[in-house]
């Protein structure tokens, strides 16, 4: 199996096996030109392309994900301690929320939340295949929701482990 230097590097050489660039500037970017390539070439959902953006300044570290947004960038001035991050409360079915810590600008590289806490707000609803960790650059989360049974699923997890 080979090993790369980051994730960005992996999700590259994903993307190029699949016959897509090389060279993507973001994980996020290359994530995207994974999903349209494995999707034929057609334009990703509205849900997965909607991205919302988290700077706190000052504590309590807590934030809500919007319905219909697909990415989740927690980029904070410098590293926090306790960050808590609820999933949408209406996803809609097989709706995919990433999370995406750090680098841009502000946190760079490592940490940039110490303890992570996800929860699923919405009424009946849980997380399978999730436990609390932390947020590092270059190791993002990401969640499905199954509309069936009010069930986020982690469907990938870069860092020490990978759930799917």
């Amino acid at each position: 199996m080979a090993q790369f230097a980051s994730v960005l590097d992996a999700c590259n050489a994903i993307a190029y096996k699949l016959g897509g660039m090389s060279q993507y500037s973001s994980v996020l970017d290359a994530l995207d030109a994974i999903y349209d390539l494995l999707a034929g070439g057609g334009a990703a959902p509205s849900w997965l392309s909607n991205s919302q953006s988290y700077e706190p300044i000052i504590g309590p570290y807590e934030v809500q994900i919007d319905n219909g947004s697909g990415t989740l960038y927690i980029n904070p001035p410098a590293l926090i301690a306790n960050c808590l991050v609820h999933l949408p409360l209406s996803p809609v079915k097989n709706q995919v929320c990433k999370l995406i810590f750090g680098g841009a600008g502000n946190v760079t590289t490592g940490l940039v939340v110490t303890a992570l806490t996800i929860d699923a707000p919405g009424v009946g609803q849980s997380i399978q295949g999730f436990v609390d960790s932390e947020g590092i650059v270059e190791s993002p989360f990401a969640f499905q929701y199954n509309e069936d049974n009010k069930v986020w699923y982690v469907i990938t997890y870069i860092g020490s482990v990978i759930t799917t």
